[in-house]
Formats: C-alpha cells, sequence, structure tokens
C-alpha cells in the first residue's frame, strides 16, 4: 500500500501542473470533534477556475493566502496542497508500519 502511494505521489510529482490556489473559507466536519477543512479556488492552464477542498486543519484555523497546488493536467479536480505533510506523510506512515511489521516477523 505505501509503495502504491509512493508511486503515485511521485509521479504526480512529475507529470504534475502547478498553480498558485487561494484561500475561500473553512468548512467543519467531525462527530465527535470538529475538524477544519480549507477550501481553495485556483486557476488551472485550461482557463478554468477550480474550488477543492483540502486536507483537514486539525482543530484550528490556520490558513494563509495563497498555497501551492498540484494537480493532474487531464483532472484538474483531484487538485491537493503541496506541503511536506500533506504529500509524504502517508506513505510513510505505510512505511514505518511495514519496516515494524517486518522486524517484528524477523525476531519471532
Amino acid at each position: 500500500m505505501g509503495a502504491h502511494i509512493l508511486y503515485k505521489r511521485i509521479s504526480l510529482l512529475i507529470t504534475a501542473k502547478r498553480a498558485v490556489g487561494y484561500f475561500v473559507r473553512w468548512e467543519q466536519r467531525g462527530l465527535r470533534k470538529m475538524h477544519y477543512y480549507l477550501v481553495v479556488r485556483f486557476h488551472a492552464q485550461d482557463g478554468k477556475e477550480y474550488e477543492f477542498v483540502g486536507e483537514p486543519s486539525a482543530s484550528s484555523k490556520r490558513e494563509r493566502k495563497q498555497y501551492s497546488i498540484f494537480y493532474p493536467a487531464d483532472n484538474p479536480k483531484a487538485a491537493m496542497i503541496h506541503s511536506f505533510i500533506a504529500y509524504w506523510l502517508s506513505p510513510l506512515v505505510f512505511f514505518i508500519l511495514a519496516a515494524g511489521s517486518g522486524f517484528a516477523a524477523l525476531k519471532q
């Protein structure tokens, strides 16, 4: 799973179009604890304007006016904010879990 996510992230990094996104609003979601989701708008190279909901920003509202956006050229609706944590954390977590499992299996 981690290798698959890493492959997709690296291929997106290589082939993605880049744009500058702008803060639009916050969306609140959650059952027990509310999380704030950043809504960003950007202009793609096809001349159209797109809006998407980014990753949750924990339980606090931290915003900037501009965001670096990556999106697949054939699907601007699949855009994501380019930040180290949002982009690389999930493959890293899967690799750590796999390494831990492998280490535990070797110990037995």
